[in-house]
């Protein structure tokens, strides 16, 4: 009888345990996601030059960056929420997120438009 308890409590240790190392390592990848700076898209532009865009997410702020193996500049900086909602009057969707954006030739026309519009 006694012995039945100690394998049960035993078995139930087990399983706690190994329920507490998932939790750990769903933690952590959640840390990573959640960081400062968040790359949303990386677009080569000509390989053979290494010319490239970058969409990059620090705080809340959208900065599209130039890159060039010599070089990176910031090219224009954008509230997220300004963005969200282009995408959205010309795709209809809504998303939550900008990391949901799939489509990065899309997003770059759309913000090329509102742009244009701008100007």
């Amino acid at each position: 009888m006694m012995d039945s308890y100690i394998q049960m409590l035993f078995a139930f240790g087990a399983v706690l345990g190994l329920l507490l190392i998932f939790y750990g390592f769903t933690v952590r990848r959640r840390q990573a996601e959640r960081g400062l700076i968040n790359i949303i898209a990386y677009r080569v532009l000509d390989a053979r030059r290494g010319v490239a865009v970058a969409v990059m997410k620090i705080g809340e702020e959208l900065l599209f960056i130039g890159v060039t193996p010599n070089d990176m500049k910031v090219l224009k900086t954008l509230p997220e929420g300004e963005v969200r909602n282009w995408k959205s009057e010309l795709t209809g969707q809504k998303s939550e997120t900008l990391s949901q954006t799939s489509d990065f030739r899309n997003l770059t026309s759309a913000i090329r438009k509102k742009l244009n519009e701008d100007n």
